[in-house]
């Protein structure tokens, strides 16, 4: 019995992994902010974060993966003419990830993150994001 049990947690684990590793999230990016500045969807690297839209769902996720504000920027998903396709979302703490529900995309295009500091910022500090489009 006790086989059974432990085969089927590691049959679990391993689906839940692959699941993940599965999933269109971008890759992740840094982003510098100062205080009072505008979105911008260059990073560090002057490169842009992009995601393919897979499905016809309006929903978009961004992952916080470190951040080295206190204050919490907004994030939005833009198209290759830097128009916006979806409406913005505060990030969330390190570790955790912010869903929106206005994705107006479409299936096969790719879209990009742009990133505005929060009003309440002081100097410049670094946010490294992952975001998927579904």
């Amino acid at each position: 019995m006790k086989k059974k049990i432990l085969f089927g947690l590691f049959a679990f684990v391993a689906v839940a992994q692959l699941a993940f590793a599965t999933s269109t999230w971008s890759d992740a990016y840094t982003y510098e902010l100062t205080g009072g500045g505008d979105w911008k969807r260059q990073t560090t690297v002057g490169e842009y974060m992009g995601n393919l839209k897979d499905s016809n769902t309006a929903k978009y996720d961004v992952y916080t993966v470190s951040k080295t504000m206190w204050s919490s920027p907004s994030f939005r998903v833009v198209n290759s003419n830097n128009a916006v396709v979806a409406g913005s979302v505060t990030t969330a703490p390190a570790g955790q990830y912010s869903t929106k529900n206005e994705n107006t995309g479409t299936i096969g295009y790719a879209y990009y993150g742009s990133v505005k500091p929060a009003w309440n910022q002081l100097g410049t500090d670094r946010i490294k994001l992952q975001f998927r489009v579904y």
